[in-house]
């Protein structure tokens, strides 16, 4: 088995045996770097003594998608509108700075959109995920 990430230059891709997920950095919500996650239980995928990869479930994300390396204690939770994506890498250390250069990269993208929102309906709220018309 196996657990890789990496950055494109437009979406981040995570890449495991029997999962593969790449995400547009304008489709992430936010990026957590956690270490209390509970995985749950596996719904397809692959779970052996060292990864654990595919589709699981759990209380607090409902079915979502994981690949981690089970000898890392914290891993990256990736939320978009329309899945949440757990992954680590090999080790903690790794985990936390890949974390920080995601998280750099994604609010340099949402930086550069920005600067042409639709307005929202109430312009004294604060919208994150306020999107580009272009």
């Amino acid at each position: 088995g196996h657990v890789d990430a990496w950055m494109n230059e437009d979406s981040l891709e995570v890449d495991a045996t029997m999962m593969h997920e790449e995400i547009p950095y304008e489709d992430i919500d936010s990026i957590e770097l956690r270490d209390d996650v509970s995985y749950g239980v596996r719904v397809g995928g692959l779970g052996n003594a060292n990864y654990l990869t595919g589709n699981f479930k759990n209380d607090e994300f409902g079915k979502y998608r994981l690949a981690v390396h089970i000898s890392t204690d914290v891993c990256i939770v990736v939320h978009t509108a329309e899945k949440v994506v757990v992954f680590n890498l090999g080790s903690d250390e790794e985990t936390k700075e890949f974390h920080d250069r995601l998280q750099q990269r994604v609010s340099d993208v949402v930086d550069t959109t920005n600067t042409q929102c639709i307005p929202c309906k109430d312009v004294t709220a604060w919208n994150p995920t306020c999107r580009s018309i272009s």
